[in-house]
């Protein structure tokens, strides 16, 4: 028989396990750990990963790749997918199903846990922002 190996629950483990309840933001570990270091400011950066990986293992949290070089965490669990502004990588939820699925032989040894589908493109802000750049330049 397999045993998990427990965790100590912590309280700064139980303070990431509460700001990523209901959190719609898709925080990086940084963020996490800058939230939380004034109620905590001897928690280091490695216990907030070591819970996010751990979060992960159990299906809790996903990890979000958006190419910006830090992993974004979403409490989110459902399947859902994902809109990412490429200019301020704001991430933003879409709730619609996308019929995925992989053909015989293309998972190729893989035990599929989710996946995942990422629109990139210019959020309204960065749009406007863009918008008004090419303004103001024109107008030079």
């Amino acid at each position: 028989m397999n045993e998990r190996k427990r965790t100590r629950r912590t309280p700064q483990k139980m303070a990431i396990d509460a700001y990523l309840a209901g959190n719609r933001e898709h925080p990086c570990a940084e963020e996490i750990h800058e939230a939380l270091r004034p109620r905590f400011p001897t928690m280091s950066l490695s216990t907030v990963y070591n819970e996010l990986h751990r979060l992960q293992r159990e299906g809790r949290v996903h990890e979000v790749a958006i190419g910006s070089g830090k992993a974004r965490f979403d409490p989110d669990s459902r399947p859902h997918h994902h809109l990412v502004c490429v200019e301020c990588r704001a991430v933003v939820d879409i709730e619609r199903s996308f019929d995925l699925a992989l053909g015989p032989g293309d998972a190729r040894g893989f035990r599929v846990l989710h996946h995942h589908v990422g629109f990139y493109g210019l959020c309204p802000d960065c749009q406007a922002k863009a918008n008004t750049a090419k303004s103001t330049k024109e107008m030079s």
